[in-house]
């Protein structure tokens, strides 16, 4: 038997995530997206640190099956410093933390507009036969049609 893994609301604030799409029937997250990398990008590695790679500009995002301890390691590897004074936060100054940084980095823009929540709308069959047919047919065959 296979365990249900649901996201939980409260790993936004405690890992510094965020949620950037949502199933449309069941309002679950389908996908999140690390803030600090948004915000901070990734630190520098110290100079007696070898690496052989140089790291990436991405953002990291995590998809179901949802592993806490796989954005908590990402947050300690990629940025030790600010998850540091992060995980020193209030509760309440976590739900700011971010805000002076994100204020000039574009990414705000689309997260405030990408929220999770379900909107509906209906229009008339009848509205969306004329749509498609000003798409899709020339003038000639739009007579044709409605002649019929």
């Amino acid at each position: 038997m296979q365990r249900k893994n649901d996201f939980k609301a409260k790993w936004e604030l405690e890992c510094g995530i965020w949620i950037t799409s949502c199933c449309i029937s069941s309002n679950s997250a389908e996908s999140v997206i690390c803030l600090f990398c948004c915000a901070f990008g990734k630190e520098e590695l110290d100079v007696g640190d070898v690496c052989h790679r140089k790291r990436s500009k991405n953002f990291q995002t995590y998809t179901a099956p949802w592993r806490i301890d796989k954005m908590k390691n990402h947050n300690n590897s990629m940025h030790p410093t600010k998850w540091a004074e992060y995980q020193k936060c209030t509760t309440a100054d976590k739900k700011t933390y971010f805000d002076t940084a994100l204020a000039v980095n574009s990414e705000k823009t689309y997260f405030e507009l990408n929220q999770c929540k379900r909107k509906e709308i209906t229009i008339e069959k009848d509205i969306i036969a004329v749509i498609l047919l000003k798409i899709y047919c020339d003038d000639e065959d739009q007579q044709n049609i409605q002649n019929d």
